[in-house]
């Protein structure tokens, strides 16, 4: 199935959810870190909002990681995308 993206390429809602679910902080936490609602979060996570370019430095600060190390988490295949494979 074919989806747009690169092959092995994340999508980066996938990547702002699984940093973070490792970071074990709910979406309302990291909503309050952000000066958002945590629908906007959940939104975000789900692909449905785009996070704008010069909010990422924010994000990226909020989840304790560079803009840097998000984009080239994208370039990681997830787990997702090599059990598929399997």
């Amino acid at each position: 199935m074919a989806t747009g993206q690169g092959q092995g390429q994340r999508a980066l809602h996938e990547v702002l959810r699984e940093r973070r679910l490792r970071l074990e902080i709910s979406q309302r936490e990291l909503a309050k870190l952000l000066g958002k609602e945590q629908s906007w979060v959940a939104r975000v996570e789900l692909g449905e909002t785009r996070v704008p370019a010069d909010f990422m430095p924010a994000y990226a600060d909020a989840l304790g990681v560079s803009v840097g190390h998000i984009y080239r988490q994208m370039l990681v295949p997830s787990t997702r995308v090599l059990a598929a494979a399997s």
